[in-house]
């Protein structure tokens, strides 16, 4: 009774009716290694945009630590004691530093600690760059555009006594093109 109860729920739905064929159903809510997999990738890529603070903070930092931040605290409420930032940080720099602790539950009565919300109380917009990129950069020259069709030929050009010719720069073309044919 139960099945042909099944199969008319399910063919209702337009879904396979044989039971080896019923559909799998996904729980409704992620499962700890979810979380902690969200908890990691979060974690990384802030202790990777942390690594490189001494050039400033990025665009998109605070985004970053937000959902760091909310992964951490998810991870925490599900019982689990959480990673420190420099555990982050090392485990972004180097590719086989593995994240001790992962997964490891907490102690009975023991408090959740977050780090990502003492980041932003202590840390967040108070780290000075030690490196001013912006002054790196307008220190260099202006880049020189690449030669377009209305630029001169690059026989012209390589003598310096442009021709005046709008043709492309394609050197297996004749340099009939040019005026000063004769003299190049």
């Amino acid at each position: 009774m139960l099945r042909r109860l099944l199969a008319l729920v399910f063919g209702w739905f337009g879904w396979p009716t044989c039971s080896d064929e019923l559909p799998l159903l996904e729980p409704a809510w992620p499962s700890n290694t979810d979380i902690a997999d969200d908890y990691v990738r979060t974690g990384l890529e802030f202790g990777e945009a942390v690594s490189f603070l001494h050039f400033g903070e990025p665009d998109g930092f605070e985004a970053l630590l937000s959902a760091w931040e909310a992964a951490e605290e998810t991870y925490a409420n599900r019982g689990f004691r959480t990673l420190r930032l420099e555990e982050f940080v090392a485990s972004a720099r180097e590719d086989n530093c593995p994240l001790v602790g992962l997964l490891e539950p907490r102690a009975e009565g023991e408090d959740s600690v977050l780090h990502a919300k003492a980041y932003r109380l202590t840390s967040l917009g108070k780290i000075q760059p030690s490196v001013d990129l912006r002054k790196i950069f307008r220190s260099l020259p202006a880049p020189t555009a690449a030669p377009s069709r209305g630029d001169p030929c690059l026989t012209c050009r390589a003598d310096k006594r442009p021709c005046g010719s709008t043709r492309s720069l394609d050197t297996r073309a004749p340099r009939a093109h040019c005026r000063r044919v004769m003299e190049h």
